[in-house]
């Protein structure tokens, strides 16, 4: 009832503001900058830590080779 009062007083079919629209593609903006931080860190540290591994095991194996 009082949902219904309230969409009476604004009116039903009331058009976004300029300043929700902005806070929209604002919002949206930095969502889609923080994913890419996420996967761009993610790359990083999954070539950083296979790398590594990669390294070590490298190393291990030619270590026993030459004993």
């Amino acid at each position: 009832m009082l949902m219904g009062m309230m969409r009476a007083i604004r009116g039903a079919h009331q058009r976004p503001t300029a300043v929700q629209i902005c806070s929209r593609q604002i919002c949206h903006s930095l969502a889609a900058y923080l994913q890419l931080q996420v996967v761009w860190i993610y790359s990083v540290l999954f070539k950083f830590v296979n790398d590594t591994w990669i390294t070590a095991h490298h190393i291990k194996f030619v270590g026993q080779a030459r004993q």
